[in-house]
């Protein structure tokens, strides 16, 4: 529990006071109070010394992207109660654009990754190379063990393919999902 310290006109003379401050010997409240606060502090605090309890508001659950949660610098009495809350504010056009900018970077960068994963650039480049040599065989002069091989480099091509589809899709969104990351985008149906 956090407390505040006021005058008699309710201006702040000291935020945040804690347990630690009342309890000390003497209290630390930024000028001498001529008492002794008992080690068992109440949660109703000591109001004939301007001591007040402070209600704390949790962070409210926003739009990440058109809003922002700010904390309050210091309470604020509301009927009759200190309470230390949040300032929700919309976004402007421009932070919004920048947060979906982010967010599209993000699903290239996931695209990159899943497809880094399915095949590392040295097996990228390894298939690269092996496919123009085969190429240069031609179609029909391959064995049925190349004939193989290239089916299995086309089958991890349109994979590949697929992988960049999906994240032409979801950057093209509007606005594009913040949980891009999630299994379902990208899993083949």
């Amino acid at each position: 529990m956090r407390y505040i310290y006021v005058d008699d006109q309710n201006n702040i003379l000291k935020w945040p006071v804690t347990v630690r401050d009342l309890t000390a010997q003497p209290p630390r409240l930024g000028k001498e109070i001529n008492t002794s606060l008992s080690r068992n502090v109440t949660d109703a605090g000591f109001p004939h010394l301007g001591i007040y309890p402070v209600t704390e508001i949790e962070r409210p659950t926003i739009n990440r992207r058109t809003q922002t949660a700010e904390q309050d610098a210091n309470p604020a009495l509301i009927g009759g109660v200190w309470v230390f809350g949040w300032t929700v504010s919309a976004k402007s056009q421009t932070e919004i654009d920048a947060f979906d900018a982010k967010i599209r970077d993000g699903i290239k960068s996931e695209a990159g990754a899943r497809i880094i994963r399915l095949a590392p650039e040295w097996k990228q480049r390894n298939a690269t190379a092996r496919g123009l040599e085969l190429l240069r065989k031609g179609e029909a002069n391959l064995t049925a063990a190349e004939q193989v091989e290239i089916a299995a480099m086309d089958a991890l091509w349109t994979e590949v393919k697929r992988l960049r589809t999906v994240s032409d899709q979801l950057e093209a969104m509007d606005p594009p999902p913040q949980d891009y990351a999630a299994d379902k985008y990208w899993t083949a149906p």
